[in-house]
């Protein structure tokens, strides 16, 4: 695929795994500490904990004041000591005459914290939790505390990316980065954190506005979105994402895949002529497309006597969990397992040759997974959705309800 789970995580991920060669000498001060640390390969989580444990010692908590107080939340958080991290920054937010700014400034060095440690299956559900949590505690700030807030929102609009919409989690984060975007001068507005959240935004309200089944209003957002965000090559993402939605109404490229899983179609080929077809675009690293498996065989179990087919298409990556260096064979049967097997799924799963040639995703402009789309017994393109929650599934229903009928 072209983009995978988001183009807006992706990015904000590769942030923390830049290489460089180890640091050398001693610190002197917990910023320093915090350089030398992120020198290192997000990999070196071992050396990147020792590190933080002797700067803990050599700085501890209880004799710290000011800004440091922010750089030793985050060596705490090195350390696995997320409780004393937060503990660093209530004491800061307890220090008197602080500013709105400087406030923020702590609340969004909580948020800096929580995306360290050295569990890293634990990063982002811990991320999303104290983003949340941190938030609304920035509401309560001024205009002064404007790009802290914008930070906030930009993380969870990241995070936010291919979730359902069911409580609004996804519009009001996306809505509200907008806003403050909005109040932002002219030459923070061209800061690269700035554009970035102001792409992942427009991208983020037109899934939501689609899976709303208001094709239109996604569009027009889009093309309001184009000339506003300057890089150019987020600009060109959101022209892909234009033309992905421009599908509505026209004729589902068939979906075509030298192996499958569930299936083994007349030259590799699956049409939509004469079915309707509720189609995901998936991977097994996908967690967003696995809690949407049973809504799929939930779908399949009510409709499949009616006339509706169920399709998968994802690709091979060369890994499958930790495993790295697959061979084609190993990874087949890695996503047999994981498709039959673990999920007891029985739909037919396309699987592309290579994520980066997967045609059927190029097809149809898929920016981030799970990607939903429904085609009706003409073979027309009918509806995008990102993300299955319980509102998009009960939505679904009545769609396919009335596209079944007789």
């Amino acid at each position: 695929m072209l983009l995978k789970t988001s183009l807006c995580l992706a990015i904000a991920a590769a942030a923390w795994a830049q290489p460089a060669a180890p640091p050398t000498g001693e610190a002197s001060s917990p910023a320093d500490c915090l350089a030398r640390i992120d020198k290192l390969n997000r990999a070196s989580s071992g050396q990147k904990g020792a590190i933080a444990a002797g700067c803990l010692e050599r700085f501890p908590l209880s004799a710290a004041h000011g800004t440091d107080l922010l750089d030793l939340a985050v060596l705490h958080a090195e350390a696995d000591q997320h409780d004393r991290a937060k503990a660093a920054i209530e004491k800061r937010l307890a220090e008197p005459g602080l500013t709105d700014a400087q406030r923020g400034d702590a609340l969004d060095a909580l948020i800096t914290a929580s995306q360290r440690g050295s569990r890293s299956d634990e990063i982002r559900p811990r991320s999303i939790l104290v983003t949340e949590e941190v938030a609304p505690r920035l509401e309560q700030l001024g205009d002064g505390a404007t790009w802290q807030k914008l930070v906030a929102y930009r993380w969870l609009t990241s995070y936010y990316r291919g979730d359902p919409d069911d409580h609004g989690k996804v519009f009001h984060a996306a809505s509200r980065f907008m806003e403050l975007y909005a109040k932002l001068p002219a030459e923070k507005q061209r800061d690269s954190l700035a554009v970035f959240g102001l792409y992942c935004a427009y991208e983020d309200l037109a899934g939501v506005y689609s899976s709303r089944g208001d094709t239109e209003r996604a569009k027009a957002l889009l093309r309001e979105g184009i000339p506003k965000v300057t890089t150019a090559s987020l600009s060109k993402g959101l022209q892909k994402a234009l033309l992905h939605y421009e599908m509505v109404g026209n004729p589902a490229p068939a979906i075509e895949a030298p192996y499958w899983i569930n299936a083994q179609p007349e030259g590799n080929r699956i049409g939509f002529a004469g079915k309707v077809t509720v189609l995901e675009f998936t991977a097994h690293w996908c967690l967003p497309c696995k809690e949407s498996y049973p809504a799929l065989e939930r779908l399949e179990r009510r409709f499949a006597g009616r006339g509706l087919q169920v399709l998968l298409a994802t690709s091979l990556y060369g890994y499958f969990g930790k495993d790295h260096g697959l061979s084609l064979e190993a990874e087949m049967a890695a996503d047999r397992k994981y498709f039959i097997e673990e999920n007891k799924l029985k739909f037919p799963v396309a699987i592309a040759a290579k994520s980066a040639e997967d045609k059927n995703a190029q097809n149809y402009g898929v920016q981030a997974i799970p990607e939903i789309v429904v085609v009706d017994r003409k073979g027309t393109v009918r509806r995008f959705l990102t993300g299955l929650g319980p509102s998009e599934e009960q939505a679904l229903i009545g769609m396919l309800e009335e596209m079944l009928k007789p």
